[in-house]
């Protein structure tokens, strides 16, 4: 498998509702066994074009994501 971006895999954002981020949380951690890196709960919403408002933004790893084959 050939990994784009300098060897790591590409980023892929997927934008949540508030009700929907802790049942997508765990699902996806426990699918690839992935945890965490950060956690922002009150990232500028500025960044997605929500001036004055903020939102979460987390990112995550996975073994599943970091693994790569020949």
């Amino acid at each position: 498998m050939s990994l784009e971006h300098g060897g790591r895999p590409p980023v892929r954002h997927h934008y949540l509702t508030p009700d929907s981020a802790i049942a997508f949380l765990r699902s996806y951690l426990r699918f690839t066994g992935g945890r965490i890196v950060s956690d922002d709960r009150t990232a500028d919403g500025g960044d997605l074009g929500l001036p004055g408002q903020t939102y979460r933004r987390i990112a995550l790893s996975s073994r599943s994501a970091t693994r790569s084959s020949a």
